[in-house]
């Protein structure tokens, strides 16, 4: 209230005025209870709230998925192919997408601190908006340049009448910052760890394919990746 009154007093309006992320929070949970009721106690302009577009924007800028490789991405995949009732054997494959290179600070309801995200390094604590800095150069993280995306898909579906249709189980979107500097065993060594992942839930990846040249170095690499049954006949 008394940033608020600060704010009039200089003549300025509500445009860009900084919520505390728990207020945000309490507001989007109102809101979500009652539209109406909300928006008939914020015009009553005792205590600032921001609008209903404000709350929209700032949900769309939150992560749709988790951020880097983690336990949860893979228990998602596996509820998700659950609910589904799929047992059958998924493909995995990956797509990089050059980027606007940049940084973007967020608040992380579930984290209960600001992410800082853009980075090769992947998502980065930080305090407040004042430590950015000092949190990139702790790091020595730089921009990065694209995002990859792993994805897997099902096999075939088969309908009421035998016929059979192809379906896509868009089941792991599990998008990872990288930059040009990436070598090959680097992006084999992310590979890698996202099949263990997916080996270790049951999970029956059969196929990958790399959106990426195919050379020397390349293919030594692939040769490295185990499958399930090396995996439980390790080679002595």
């Amino acid at each position: 209230m008394a940033t608020k009154l600060e704010y009039e007093g200089q003549g300025k309006g509500m445009q860009g005025f900084k919520y505390l992320p728990a207020w945000e929070e309490l507001c989007q949970i109102m809101r979500d209870i009652s539209p109406r009721t909300y928006e008939a106690l914020r015009n009553l302009k005792y205590i600032p709230m921001p609008s209903a577009r404000s709350l929209r924007m700032k949900h769309a800028r939150e992560p749709k998925f988790p951020l880097g490789i983690s336990e949860e991405t893979f228990n998602l995949v596996a509820e998700q192919l659950k609910d589904l009732d799929y047992s059958g054997h998924v493909a995995l494959s990956c797509d990089d997408t050059k980027l606007l290179p940049s940084y973007r600070l967020y608040w992380d309801d579930k984290e209960q601190t600001y992410m800082l995200i853009g980075g090769d390094q992947g998502p980065l604590r930080v305090a407040n908006a004042e430590e950015v800095d000092q949190a990139l150069k702790d790091a020595s993280s730089s921009k990065a340049t694209k995002v990859r995306v792993e994805y897997t898909m099902s096999h075939l579906q088969e309908n009421a009448d035998h016929s059979f249709q192809q379906v896509w189980l868009w089941c792991l979107n599990l998008p990872s910052p990288i930059s040009d500097k990436l070598g090959v065993e680097t992006l084999f060594s992310l590979l890698q760890t996202i099949l263990d992942g997916l080996i270790d839930k049951g999970i029956h990846v059969v196929s990958y394919r790399l959106n990426a040249l195919f050379n020397k170095s390349s293919s030594s690499c692939a040769s490295q990746c185990h499958t399930p049954y090396d995996r439980l006949h390790p080679t002595s």
